[in-house]
C-alpha cells in the first residue's frame, strides 16, 4: 500500500498536468479567436449535420456514466474562386451534457442552410462559424483551478495531516 506522502503527491501532479493541459488547451483557443476577429466572411452552404450522444464513464461517482451531446455540422464556402469544406463550429468544439443545447446550436444552422464562414486569409481551410471564446474562458478558469488551486489545496491537507502526526 502506497503511504499517504506519496498519494498526495502523485494527486498534486496529476492536477497539476490536467491544469496545464486545459490552460494550454484554453489559451491556444483565445489567441486563435483574437486572431479570428479580424478573418473576413464567406458565405457557406450547410452539407449535412447531425447529432451525436456519446456515453463515458463519470469520474465523480465510481459505476456512473454522463452522456455527452455534440452537434455535428459540414458546410462549404468560396474563397477567391476555391471551394473548401469544413465542419468546425468554433475554436473549442465541445460537448454538453444538455440535448436541448445541442439541438439548438444545430436548429439555428438547419432552419438557415446558409451560413457565414470565417476564415483565415493566410490558410483559407481554417474557417470556422462562431468566433466567440465563451467555452475557452471556462477552460482558462477551470484550467487555472486544477494547475493552481488544487495543489496547493493538496499541500494544505499534507501540512495539516502531518502537524497532527497521522503522515
Amino acid at each position: 500500500m502506497l503511504a499517504p506522502t506519496i498519494c498526495l503527491g502523485i494527486l498534486a501532479l496529476a492536477a497539476t498536468a490536467l491544469g496545464l493541459f486545459m490552460l494550454c488547451l484554453s489559451i491556444r483557443a483565445i489567441c486563435s479567436a483574437g486572431r479570428a476577429r479580424t478573418w473576413p466572411a464567406a458565405i457557406g452552404k450547410v452539407d449535412g449535420s447531425s447529432l451525436s450522444a456519446t456515453l463515458a464513464p463519470h469520474e465523480a461517482r465510481p459505476g456512473g456514466v454522463t452522456l455527452t451531446y455534440r452537434p455535428h455540422i459540414q458546410y462549404y464556402y468560396e474563397v477567391m474562386g476555391t471551394t473548401y469544406s469544413s465542419a468546425k463550429f468554433g475554436f473549442l468544439d465541445m460537448g454538453s451534457s444538455s440535448e436541448s443545447w445541442a439541438k439548438q446550436r444545430l436548429a439555428l444552422i438547419g432552419a438557415r442552410g446558409v451560413v457565414t464562414v470565417y476564415y483565415d486569409p493566410a490558410n483559407p481551410s481554417t474557417a470556422v462559424l462562431d468566433r466567440r471564446l465563451s467555452l475557452a474562458m471556462v477552460g482558462v478558469g477551470l484550467g487555472s483551478f486544477f494547475f493552481l488551486g488544487c495543489p496547493i489545496l493538496i499541500v494544505k491537507i499534507w501540512l495539516v495531516l502531518s502537524a497532527k502526526g497521522h503522515l
